[in-house]
């Protein structure tokens, strides 16, 4: 996973930054949402049941639409959560980041009376 987003604004700019460095040719022609969605970019969209600031509707439809490009998306509302974070939420969201993020291998050992790389 390439990017973590609070807030649903520009949240596919890291990742989509990172796979134009990767194949600059490609992405002349490719929109960014196409470019996450050919890498598999997974994504979470969370939303507060009761939030008066951005409508819970607006969240659906931009999993609509990021479903529609392709992407791996999937949504979840939190009765009782406004427009804000926590509780659940942040456990969802921890979980989904353990789900997707490629385990890290421990860097190797160094030979005894040698410093470590």
């Amino acid at each position: 996973v390439d990017v973590l987003g609070v807030g649903g604004q520009g949240v596919l700019a890291q990742h989509v930054g990172r796979a134009r460095e990767a194949d600059p040719q490609r992405a002349q022609h490719q929109p960014p949402a196409a470019a996450a969605a050919s890498r598999g970019m997974p994504v979470l969209f969370c939303h507060g049941a009761d939030d008066r600031v951005v409508r819970p509707e607006l969240g659906r439809n931009s999993l609509r639409r990021a479903a529609a490009l392709g992407l791996a998306a999937s949504f979840r509302a939190y009765p009782a959560l406004g427009h804000e974070y926590g509780g659940q939420e942040m456990i969802d969201v921890q979980q989904f980041l353990l789900a997707h993020l490629a385990p890290t291998a421990p860097a190797p050992a160094a030979e005894p009376g040698e410093p470590p790389s």
